[in-house]
C-alpha cells in the first residue's frame, strides 16, 4: 500500500523567507570587500609593529659601543671613578665630593633618557617613511589599472586596494611632520652628546684637577660650573605639530588635481 502524497501547499507550512536585495548586497560586501579590507589593515598593523622593532634593533646595534646606550644599565659610578673622588689629591669637603657623585650620576641618567627618546622617534620615523613609500607605490600601480578602463568598469578589488593604500600613504606620510620625528631625533641626539661631553669633562677634572683650559680649579667651582651646564641643557626635546593633521577637504582637493 502506497502512502498518500504530501500536500506541499498545506496552509500550515510557512513560506520560505526571501532576503531583501540590500541584505544580500551587504552580506556580499562583508564577505568580499570587508574581508579584503580587514586583511589589508591587519597586514599594515603587523608591518608597523615589525618595522618599529626592526628599527630599534638596528639603531641600538649601531650605538652599542657608545656610552649609556643601554637603558637598563646602572648610572652608579665605577670603582676607579670613585677612587678619583676619594683621592687625597682632590681637595674638597665630603659634601662637595658627594655632590660631584650626584652630578655624574645625573649626567648618565639624562644621557640614557635622551638615547631612549631618540631611538623611539628614530624607529617610528623609519617605519613611517618605509610604509608611506610602499603604500604610495601600491596606490600608484592600482591607479594605473583603474585608469585603463575607468572607475565604472574597474575591478572592485583593485579599487579597494587603492583606497586602503592611498589612506595609508597619506597617514604615514604625514606622521614624520605631525610628530616631528626627524627633529626630535636630532634634538635628543644633540642633548645626548652634550651630556656625554660633560661627563668626560668631569672625569678628566677628577683625574687631573684641571678644567678643559688646563687650569687648576677648586672642586666647588667646578661643581658650580656643572650645575650651570645642567641647567642650560635641562629639557625634554619632544615636540608635535598639530597643524599638520590631514584635513579631509585638502586631501580631496589634492586628489582632484
Amino acid at each position: 500500500m502506497s502512502s498518500a502524497p504530501s500536500d506541499s501547499s498545506s496552509p500550515l507550512q510557512e513560506p520560505a523567507k526571501q532576503s531583501s536585495p540590500f541584505a544580500k548586497q551587504f552580506r556580499e560586501f562583508i564577505l568580499t570587500h570587508g574581508l579584503l579590507t580587514g586583511v589589508l589593515l591587519l597586514a599594515l598593523f603587523s608591518s608597523t609593529i615589525a618595522l618599529n622593532k626592526y628599527g630599534e634593533i638596528v639603531g641600538y646595534r649601531w650605538l652599542k659601543d657608545l656610552k649609556h646606550v643601554n637603558p637598563a644599565a646602572s648610572p652608579k659610578l665605577k670603582v676607579k671613578e670613585s677612587q678619583f673622588i676619594e683621592a687625597k689629591t682632590l681637595k674638597g669637603t665630603d659634601a662637595e665630593k658627594q655632590r660631584i657623585r650626584e652630578q655624574l650620576q645625573e649626567l648618565r641618567v639624562r644621557a640614557t633618557t635622551h638615547v631612549s627618546i631618540m631611538m623611539y622617534f628614530y624607529s617610528r620615523f623609519f617605519t613611517s617613511i618605509s610604509i608611506a613609500s610602499c603604500s604610495s607605490v601600491i596606490a600608484g600601480v592600482s591607479l594605473f589599472f583603474i585608469s585603463k578602463g575607468g572607475w565604472d568598469s574597474a575591478n572592485r578589488y583593485v579599487v579597494n586596494i587603492f583606497i586602503v593604500a592611498s589612506g595609508s600613504a597619506v597617514y604615514f606620510g604625514t606622521m614624520p611632520v605631525m610628530y616631528r620625528q626627524e627633529q626630535n631625533v636630532a634634538d635628543n641626539k644633540s642633548l645626548y652628546l652634550q651630556y656625554v661631553a660633560l661627563e668626560n669633562e668631569a672625569l678628566s677634572y677628577l683625574a687631573t684637577g684641571e678644567n678643559i683650559n688646563n687650569k687648576q680649579l677648586e672642586l666647588k667651582r667646578f661643581i658650580h660650573y656643572l650645575d650651570g651646564q645642567l641647567a642650560k641643557t635641562n629639557q625634554l626635546a619632544v615636540g608635535f605639530d598639530a597643524t599638520q593633521i590631514p584635513k579631509y577637504q585638502e586631501v580631496y582637493n589634492n586628489s582632484q588635481n
